[in-house]
């Protein structure tokens, strides 16, 4: 069951220096485009020369944040990244669970936002290019492709 949060509620919950911060992130562009998962949200946030990727959902009927930077963020979890993060799922309308789980059951290793936002800085031919090369060193991948693309045309 998804939540409806409300965003102005939110906000006022954070500190202001908190959120002040988070909205530097984001106007900065620190902020990789979230996607959903374990229910909440998750992106990575470049701060400095620091990378973190924070996780944001609703746990045990409270919006939470999970972060691994060094910040204290008190008991909720909402240090200036995971706001960020939150702030940036509402933005792309991403929902929230009810009971969300940080970082997915099935959680992807961490680099996986990162490697999304190389994919798709690259354009269409660029991406072919990229794939076609790996596929001629890597022949378990050219397998899988193959295989991908025989589905697909089947389909």
């Amino acid at each position: 069951m998804a939540v409806l949060i409300d965003v102005a509620a939110f906000r006022g919950s954070v500190p202001a220096e908190i959120t002040e911060a988070a909205e530097r992130l984001l106007d900065l562009g620190d902020v990789a485009d979230p996607e959903p998962v374990g229910g909440g949200a998750r992106a990575v946030v470049t701060d400095g020369a620091s990378r973190f990727e924070p996780w944001v959902g609703v746990v045990d009927r409270a919006f939470t944040g999970d972060c691994d930077c060094p910040a204290d963020p008190g008991d909720d979890g909402l240090c200036a990244h995971a706001v960020a993060v939150a702030l940036a799922a509402f933005e792309d309308g991403i929902r929230f669970a009810a009971a969300g789980i940080p970082h997915g059951e099935d959680a992807t290793e961490p680099g996986r936002a990162d490697l999304r936002r190389a994919a798709e800085s690259l354009d269409p031919r660029e991406l072919t290019e990229f794939v076609i090369e790996q596929a001629l060193r890597d022949p378990l991948f050219a397998a899988r492709l193959l295989e991908a693309g025989a589905e697909r045309s089947a389909g």
